[in-house]
């Protein structure tokens, strides 16, 4: 979770963008990152309520002005709540941490995605951040857009595909 705390602190406070981050944070934070999560959360831009239902889950990500995915450090794993945010019609935030990141030509589909690369400075980054929130903040992509745009991805779709498996 560092780099995308390190962002946030770089954003200025006016911006009034905040950071909720469902969950736990796992492993220790060093001092350095523990003052920087006091800091921001004293700000008001950063709000850790720990681990939450499902359903709480649900709610808040149907509320998010804006929803943020963690890339993988893995070439071949796909975060499955990616699909869950398309479907939510949210604009998203990806931090990407691989040169092949498979999340990437996805992203590429959906028409309100900010990919941020790890390996760009974090000024760079809180700049194009800031810029994608002024834009997209508060939008929604149709969830009949979301079908055409991704067809084979689709709960019906997939339903189609087990069935025919059963039967063959």
């Amino acid at each position: 979770p560092l780099p995308i705390l390190q962002l946030l602190g770089a954003i200025a406070p006016e911006e009034k963008l905040c950071l909720t981050v469902l969950g736990g944070m796992y492993g220790t934070f060093d001092a350095q990152t523990e003052a920087l999560v006091q800091r921001l959360e004293a700000d008001g831009r950063l709000c850790m309520p720990g681990t939450v239902s499902f359903a709480a889950a649900q709610a808040a990500m149907r509320q998010a002005e804006i929803l943020v995915n963690l890339g993988n450090d893995i070439e071949n794993q796909m975060p499955s709540k990616l699909f869950e945010y398309f479907a939510a019609g949210r604009p998203i935030v990806h931090l990407q941490r691989i040169e092949n990141d498979p999340c990437i030509p996805y992203l590429e589909r959906y028409p309100m995605a900010l990919v941020l690369d790890e390996r760009q400075s974090v000024q760079e980054k809180a700049r194009a951040l800031v810029s994608f929130c002024h834009k997209f903040a508060g939008r929604r992509v149709p969830y009949s857009e979301v079908e055409q745009r991704f067809p084979a991805c689709t709960p019906q779709f997939v339903a189609q595909q087990l069935l025919e498996a059963v039967r063959a």
